[in-house]
């Protein structure tokens, strides 16, 4: 670490990139974990999102018993293993891109002021959920296609294959 003219340290290329891959562990890991305990709700969520208006009652507790009766509790993780696929590394992206965009574009540090940073920040964020969004959204689709038991799939990588289109 070097020392800029303002005072305040410049990371060198190493450090940059030992503190990129600690973001990105730590954007994977968390990613992965808050979509492992949010996926059942995620689940029923699109249930109730996808059920047509003149079907039966849709609330969460009927449209939970309902996937439970259907499918048992594995029922509420179908889908999952997309999630996997996208969530790790489209979180991982999102925490090391944003922490390398806000670097880069000056929001850190005292010697800008208070509105700069703001904006750096703001830009950090758009340009970082840019990038994650381009795994997370295809990976998100198929999560959906597979929630729902979408005919004409054979499982999660048939999807991945259809909806990319490899």
């Amino acid at each position: 670490v070097s020392t800029q003219s303002t005072g305040e340290p410049k990371m060198d290329f190493e450090d940059e990139v030992g503190a990129s891959t600690v973001h990105m562990a730590a954007g994977a890991l968390a990613g992965s974990a808050e979509h492992l305990v949010m996926f059942p709700l995620d689940t029923i969520k699109t249930h109730v999102q996808s059920a047509r208006s003149s079907s039966t009652e849709q609330s969460l507790l009927s449209t939970t018993k309902r996937v439970l009766q259907a499918r048992g509790v594995s029922g509420l993780y179908r889908g999952f293993s997309a999630v996997l696929l996208g969530a790790g590394p489209a979180h991982a992206i999102y925490f090391a891109s944003y922490e390398f965009f806000k670097y880069h574009l000056g929001g850190q540090g005292s010697h800008h002021g208070q509105l700069y940073q703001t904006i750096a920040q703001g830009l950090s964020g758009a340009c970082s959920s840019l990038l994650s969004e381009g795994i997370h959204t295809p990976m998100d689709t198929i999560k959906q296609k597979r929630q729902l038991s979408m005919k004409g799939y054979s499982g999660t990588f048939d999807c991945f294959r259809t909806v990319v289109r490899i």
